[in-house]
């Protein structure tokens, strides 16, 4: 049987190349969207509250619908696509609180 990374058997031994960065950072997000989506189903399934409010990132919002259940979807009440990396703490509490209102 062949390791992660080679193919072939026995001594003739092909090594693959790995995979890019680009491919460790995509299973990372979607590790995390899916994490997420499951907390959402778990609100979901549990009736917690009137419905959730979704506010991320527009790329990591397309993953994230990806990954949710049909109850969770259905307990989706606003998707507020908005990217709010790097801003202080004030910062951020004063941004999600605009996007509410609005």
């Amino acid at each position: 049987m062949a390791r992660s990374g080679q193919s072939g058997s026995g001594s003739g031994i092909r090594h693959t190349a790995p995979q890019g960065r680009r491919g460790y950072k995509q299973h990372a997000v979607s590790r995390f969207a899916h994490w997420i989506a499951d907390c959402v189903t778990t609100a979901a399934n549990n009736h917690n509250g009137g419905g959730v409010v979704l506010l991320t990132a527009p790329r990591f919002l397309a993953e994230l619908r990806g990954h949710l259940t049909k109850s969770a979807l259905q307990r989706v009440v606003r998707e507020l696509p908005r990217d709010l990396v790097g801003l202080s703490v004030p910062a951020l509490q004063q941004r999600v609180a605009e996007a509410l209102r609005s």
